[in-house]
């Protein structure tokens, strides 16, 4: 995934200059890329993502993937995403689920993860160990006002700033 995130858009590097970005990366430990491994990954990332990482020899050995290839197939790019988002950290989530709702969450977990951790009259806390992917902040929304999230302040801000965008459309 590195790779392709690297190579991807409009950049045409050479080995020398991948070598330097893995080096600067935390995934590295500091360690040289050597060429096989290279090409390994190149031919992981080829094979996994139906891609083709070319190399312009006329141009200094330059790898680069195709400008046009996301554009090609909605689902490849989706299995792109979905794979990026894996490799995200997990952060600690608090969600307060409201009404019957807590109920369908309780009987059909969010995520692996899912921990009830606090019981109220009309509502029920629920904690996840989880990658904050747009999957899982769709599932949120999809909950409307019968979701709330409480932690992390972080992932609270970026609710509230797409319920916002959604309050401004609704207000011309």
């Amino acid at each position: 995934m590195w790779l392709f995130d690297t190579l991807s858009g409009d950049r045409r590097l050479t080995f020398e200059e991948i070598n330097e970005r893995w080096q600067e990366s935390h995934l590295s430990d500091g360690i040289p890329l050597n060429k096989r491994t290279f090409h390994l990954h190149r031919h992981a990332v080829e094979e996994l993502f139906s891609v083709r990482i070319l190399c312009d020899a006329s141009n200094g050995y330059r790898y680069y993937i195709p400008r046009d290839f996301l554009r090609k197939d909605h689902t490849r790019q989706r299995m792109i995403e979905s794979s990026r988002e894996a490799l995200l950290p997990t952060e600690r989530v608090v969600l307060r689920i409201y009404g019957p709702q807590a109920l369908q969450v309780r009987q059909q977990p969010i995520h692996a993860s899912q921990r009830e951790t606090l019981t109220g009259n009309d509502y029920s806390e629920f904690t996840y160990q989880i990658n904050i992917s747009s999957d899982f902040i769709s599932t949120i929304l999809a909950m409307g006002d019968r979701a709330e999230v409480l932690e992390p302040a972080s992932l609270r801000k970026e609710m509230k700033d797409i319920i916002r965008k959604m309050f401004n459309n609704y207000k011309k």
